[in-house]
């Protein structure tokens, strides 16, 4: 893949070191690096059916616990699944800038089957609360989705700890490099059954691992940037429905252009 190595060089000398590090701004360089170079050196920032999608539950979730934190009246669950639903049916008639995948109907039907069976957390504190906080003198930032006294919390359309579990690590480090102590972390697969959430504790030893990631991550960012190198890592779901790097010899809308 074509590289600016101007383009490079100074993103290095005039961001690298007043970048505020997240989870998804790490794991993106390792899930494919030119879509990393694209975004964040290219500026071509993009959205897609899936984040679209599941920053649609997200917010429909913050709102309602916002209301409830907010001293709103409490409602029976079954009342809290048909408000969840509608809002979720009416925000996705506003999703139509990009072409939906064929399957996205399924998807959706899941997540509405999903908040169908929502169940009301009383133990929430928070909802979406930003944290800031260092790692060996790198800044970073986070949102938890939500917050219990002694846990983290994340809404996932589907769960799988190989994915996650160094962002919900990284979640315990902003928590607690703020002075609040954590015992683990609830996922809520809002796919599935949304009444009973996936929960780790003793997350310690993990909790290690995720911060010399994050690290490496960014020395690795780094490197690449020094040496001009982002190559691309083909994988036919991302690039097909993830990916916004039309520049990418991968990207469905470059295949295309190439046939015109």
């Amino acid at each position: 893949m074509k590289v600016d190595k101007q383009l490079c060089e100074r993103y290095l000398e005039e961001k690298f070191d007043d970048v505020v590090w997240s989870f998804s701004r790490i794991n993106s360089f390792y899930i494919c690096p030119y879509t990393w170079y694209s975004t964040y050196v290219l500026g071509n920032y993009s959205s897609n059916y899936l984040a679209d999608v599941g920053s649609l539950v997200h917010n429909i979730l913050e709102d309602y616990y916002k209301y409830v934190l907010a001293g709103g009246e409490r409602m029976l669950d079954v009342e809290i699944r048909e408000v969840l639903v509608k809002k979720f049916t009416r925000g996705l008639k506003k999703i139509t800038t990009f072409d939906k995948p064929h399957w996205y109907k399924g998807h959706e039907r899941n997540i509405v089957q999903g908040l169908n069976t929502f169940t009301h957390n009383p133990d929430i504190i928070a909802t979406e609360r930003e944290y800031l906080f260092e790692i060996e003198g790198y800044k970073f930032k986070g949102f938890i989705d939500f917050e219990e006294q002694d846990f983290t919390g994340d809404y996932k359309s589907k769960w799988s700890f190989e994915k996650y579990a160094h962002q919900q690590c990284l979640y315990i480090s902003a928590r607690e490099y703020n002075g609040v102590h954590t015992k683990g972390f609830k996922v809520v697969e809002y796919k599935k059954d949304m009444s009973v959430p996936v929960f780790y504790t003793d997350t310690k030893i993990i909790q290690g691992d995720a911060e010399d990631w994050a690290v490496k991550g960014i020395k690795d960012i780094r490197k690449a940037l020094e040496k001009a190198e982002f190559p691309n890592s083909p994988d036919f779901f991302f690039c097909n429905n993830l990916c916004g790097a039309s520049s990418c010899e991968q990207h469905p809308l470059s295949k295309i252009n190439n046939r015109l």
